[in-house]
C-alpha cells in the first residue's frame, strides 16, 4: 500500500512540473527548425497524453477489480461458490491485474513524454518561432476551460454517486442475512456498484483538472504576454439630437 501511494505521488509530480511549462503552438511562417520542434512537440505531447490515459484508466480498473475479487471472498467462502460466482472471482482479479499494467505502463509514457516535451519546448523559443494569431489563443483556452470544468463536473459527479453507494451499502448491511438476505442484496450490491462508479469518476476527474490546468494556464501566458498590445473592447453610450447610441470602440 506504502509502495502504491509514493507510485502515485510520482506521477502527480511528474505531472504537476508541467503546469509552469507553456503550450507549443504551430507557427504561422513556421522555418524548417520551428516545423521540426513543433512536431517534436505534438509527438511528446500525444505521448504524454496517453501516459494519463492509461494512469487513470488503469486506476479505474485496478479499483474495480479489486472490489470485486475481494467482495466475492467476503460474501462466501470459496467451496461454497456456483459456477457464476467462481467468474466472477476470476474476472475481478483478471481485471485487477490489466488495470494494474496500464497503470504501470503509465510512468515510461508519462516520464519520458514530459522530458521530450520540455526539450522540444526550448527548442522552439531558442529558435524564436511565431506562435499563431491572439484569436487561436483564445480558442485554446475555451478549450481547456471546459476540458478543466469536464474534470470539475467528475469530481463533483464521482463524489455524490460515491457517497450514496456508501450510504445504501452502510444502510443494507446488518439485513443481508438470515430472512431479509434476498430482499436487502439487491440495494447492497447497487450500492456497491454506484460506489465503484463515483470512485471511477473521481480517479477520472484527476487527468481533466491536471491537463486543463495546465493547458489553461499556457494559454492564458500567452494571452497575456503576446495580446497585451491589443485595445479591449469597450461599450459606451453617446448621446446626440436624434437620442442615445450604443458605440463599440476597439
Amino acid at each position: 500500500m506504502k509502495a502504491r501511494a509514493l507510485l502515485i505521488l510520482f506521477l502527480l509530480s511528474i505531472s504537476f512540473q508541467s503546469l509552469n511549462a507553456q503550450t507549443v503552438i504551430k507557427p504561422t511562417v513556421p522555418n524548417e527548425a520551428c516545423m521540426e520542434a513543433w512536431n517534436s512537440y505534438r509527438k511528446a505531447n500525444t505521448l504524454w497524453y496517453t501516459g494519463w490515459g492509461l494512469f487513470s484508466v488503469g486506476l479505474v480498473a485496478t479499483t474495480a477489480g479489486a472490489m470485486t475479487w475481494t467482495l466475492s471472498w467476503v460474501k462466501m467462502p470459496r467451496d461454497q461458490w456456483s459456477a457464476s460466482q467462481l467468474a466472477v472471482n476470476n474476472s475481478g482479479m483478471a481485471l485487477m491485474c490489466i488495470g494494474s499494467g496500464m497503470f504501470i505502463a503509465s510512468i515510461p509514457c508519462m516520464a519520458i513524454g514530459q522530458a521530450r516535451r520540455k526539450k522540444a519546448m526550448n527548442a522552439y523559443h531558442e529558435w524564436g518561432c511565431s506562435p499563431e494569431t491572439c484569436d487561436d489563443f483564445r480558442i485554446n483556452y475555451q478549450k481547456a476551460d471546459k476540458l478543466w470544468k469536464a474534470g470539475w463536473g467528475l469530481l463533483g459527479a464521482g463524489a455524490g454517486l460515491a457517497l450514496v453507494g456508501g450510504l445504501m451499502v452502510g444502510c443494507s448491511n446488518p439485513y443481508i442475512v438470515g430472512k431479509e438476505a434476498n430482499k436487502y442484496m439487491p440495494v447492497y450490491d447497487s450500492g456497491w456498484g454506484l460506489f465503484a462508479v463515483g470512485c471511477g469518476a473521481l480517479l477520472s476527474s484527476v487527468p481533466c483538472l491536471a491537463i486543463g490546468q495546465v493547458r489553461r494556464k499556457a494559454s492564458r501566458n500567452l494571452l497575456d504576454t503576446k495580446c497585451t498590445d491589443q485595445p479591449p473592447l469597450t461599450f459606451s453610450i453617446n448621446s446626440s439630437s436624434n437620442g442615445l447610441g450604443l458605440a463599440i470602440s476597439f
